[in-house]
C-alpha cells in the first residue's frame, strides 16, 4: 500500500477528478483560482495533513469524518510495522528499527525535515553507535 498525494486524497473525499484537474492544471500554470474553490482546497489540503496519506486512514476519515477514528488507523499501521520488525530481524537490530519507527514524528516536526539516527540514539541516551 502506497501513500496518498493530494490529488488522490481529493478524489477520495468525494471531489470530481474534472474539478480536481483543473485546479492542478491552474495550479501548474499559475493561473488564478477562484477564491471559493481555493479556500474550499486550502480546507481540503488541511485536512489531508491532518489525517495523513495513508489509504486506510484516508477510507476512515472519507467515511466517518472522524480525525481520531483516522488517526487510529495510523497507530495501527505503526504498530504492524514494529510487530514485522520483531518478525523479520534480531536483536539490537529489532531494537534498532522500532526506535527508527518511534522517532519519526519528532524528526519530522523540526525545522530540518533530515531524517539523522543520531537523534534517535541521544534521546534513548545511548550516545554513540
Amino acid at each position: 500500500m502506497n501513500p496518498m498525494d493530494f490529488e488522490e486524497f481529493l478524489w477520495a473525499m468525494g471531489y470530481d477528478p474534472g474539478l480536481v484537474a483543473s485546479i492542478s492544471n491552474k495550479n501548474q500554470s499559475s493561473e488564478s483560482i477562484d477564491p471559493v474553490i481555493n479556500d474550499a482546497i486550502a480546507d481540503a489540503f488541511r485536512r489531508y495533513v491532518a489525517v495523513g496519506d495513508m489509504p486506510e486512514a484516508v477510507k476512515e476519515y472519507s467515511s466517518t469524518g472522524n480525525y481520531m477514528r483516522a488517526h487510529a488507523k495510523l497507530k495501527d499501521i505503526v504498530e504492524v510495522l514494529k510487530r514485522d520488525a520483531g518478525r523479520y530481524s534480531s536483536g539490537t537490530d529489532r531494537m534498532k528499527i522500532v526506535r527508527c519507527l518511534e522517532s519519526i514524528p519528532n524528526q519530522l516536526a523540526k525545522r530540518n525535515k533530515k531524517f539523522r539516527y543520531s537523534d534517535i540514539e541521544k534521546v534513548n541516551g545511548h550516545g554513540s553507535r
